[in-house]
């Protein structure tokens, strides 16, 4: 089937940002929300509503001397609210396709460091362990379908007003 469609809404985020010295804490959260989507399957007008996840991120960085940071934090992603999408037709009602996610919720731990190697460089590593929210018995391509290791390196450098920047990320999927 071909499925086409749009909609909006909207949610919230909130953010507080402590500095103490060398260290610094965050916080933020991302509302969960209901997109009410108008569209088609094929050519039937359908509607449906996607729920789309909260999000809690916490972290820490410390600042170990002028040009060396490390940073760590934690995010959980409500997977559970992505529970079904339910198409239906927008003429009677009726059920035209559905999709059933039944993840759980997930957590990403990441960890960084970023080194002034001169006023105008900065080299920068991490390394991330990230839970995915399905389980084989719901696998979907909306979402990677294992756990993974993501490891990165990157680099910015400082010219003039302008600043460019370049990274490479490995990405090791759990069987």
């Amino acid at each position: 089937a071909k499925v086409s469609g749009d909609g909006g809404d909207y949610g919230f985020n909130l953010a507080a940002l402590h500095i103490a010295g060398p260290w610094s804490f965050g916080a933020s959260y991302r509302s969960a929300i209901t997109v009410d989507v108008d569209g088609t399957v094929n050519t039937t007008p359908a509607t449906a509503n996607v729920d789309f996840p909260w999000m809690l991120q916490v972290g820490a960085r410390y600042q170990v001397n002028k040009a060396v940071a490390v940073e760590f934090d934690v995010e959980r992603t409500g997977w559970s609210e992505f529970d079904q999408i339910r198409i239906r037709s927008a003429a009677t009602g009726g059920i035209l396709a559905t999709s059933t996610n039944n993840w759980d919720d997930a957590t990403a731990y990441r960890l960084g460091a970023t080194w002034d190697v001169a006023p105008n460089t900065q080299l920068r590593a991490g390394y991330t362990f990230d839970e995915t929210g399905q389980t084989d018995e719901y696998f979907s391509a909306r979402l990677p379908d294992a756990d993974r290791h993501l490891f990165s390196v990157g680099i910015a450098q400082k010219l003039g007003g302008w600043t460019v920047e370049g990274g490479y990320m490995y990405v090791l999927f759990d069987d």
